[in-house]
């Protein structure tokens, strides 16, 4: 009836039987996905993601899948249906530890903070308690990490000299760093190695991410006025776009806000249609109801 439309369904198996009708949830589809026995530590129990990786992952694919169609049709006229499936999504992120896989046969497991083959990459518990993540990828940061640690002479050891040899004595590294970020405070380790470039950040917890300044900066906290009064504290948009320097966040409606501005202005359904739902238990708007 109309070729230009575009379908997008998002669906959590499959389209055919037997996986067609089976209840799908984020935390089934991580654990079918692999995601699970990747995650937590060497010799754990598996672990789901802490937040929901699958529903979001998918609900992006979505969006891009959309987009994509968006574009041709603007080139073909047509429109076509398309389809995402959560657990999908979940393999395609599997990327490289599949491939290595593929290619190997090397099952991958749980490796917890620790890189498995660039050590010392990991998380390090410092003097006050807290954590700090490094990422050592190159010649350059380790030799970075070694005066930022206050071990200048870890880069001449032939144990640690190159990567080959830091993962030859991986056990033997990760038990000198450990010790040596137990010396300093969080505040004190960031510091030094930012001084000295190496990639690291802290360990935050979800109240230290929304109170850190650049979560604010980047406007990714922001208050918005609710139509019943006061304010509201809302996460922003990660796409910021050159000629939407500040874009519009508003408050979620209330239950019903919209429905009838739908009806009315959309859909064009009558008023004594519109009755007609409302006396059928549709929900009503939020101004009518009572």
């Amino acid at each position: 009836m109309n070729p230009r439309l575009i379908v997008a369904n998002l669906i959590a198996f499959d389209n055919k039987e037997p996986w067609r009708d089976k209840p799908g949830f984020d935390s089934v589809v991580q654990a079918m996905g692999g995601v699970m026995s990747l995650t937590g530590e060497a010799g754990g129990p598996p672990a789901r993601v802490g937040y929901h990786v699958g529903d979001q992952t998918a609900g992006l694919y979505l969006a891009t899948a959309i987009l994509a169609a968006l574009i041709g049709r603007e080139r073909t006229g047509r429109g076509q249906r398309l389809e995402v499936s959560l657990l999908d999504c979940q393999v395609a992120y599997l990327t490289m530890l599949a491939q290595n896989y593929l290619q190997s046969g090397e099952v991958p497991g749980p490796r917890g903070n620790r890189n498995p083959l660039v050590p010392p990459v990991g998380a390090y518990r410092t003097s006050d308690g807290k954590w700090v993540m490094i990422t050592v990828t190159a010649e350059k940061f380790w030799h970075g990490l070694c005066r930022a640690l206050g071990h200048p002479e870890w880069s001449a050891d032939p144990r640690f000299a190159t990567a080959r040899a830091r993962l030859v004595h991986a056990d033997t590294l990760y038990a000198l760093c450990e010790d040596a970020f137990g010396k300093f405070t969080q505040a004190e380790v960031l510091a030094r190695l930012d001084r000295e470039e190496v990639p690291a950040g802290p360990v935050q917890r979800v109240d230290e991410v929304l109170a850190h300044p650049l979560t604010r900066s980047r406007q990714m906290l922001v208050r918005v006025k609710h139509p019943r009064g006061g304010e509201l504290s809302l996460l922003g948009s990660p796409m910021k776009f050159s000629d939407v320097p500040r874009p519009r966040v508003t408050a979620p409606p209330s239950l019903g806000q919209d429905t009838e501005k739908i009806l009315r202005g959309l859909l064009g359904y009558s008023g004594r249609r519109i009755k007609a739902l409302w006396d059928a238990g549709v929900t009503r708007p939020a101004a009518t109801r009572g």
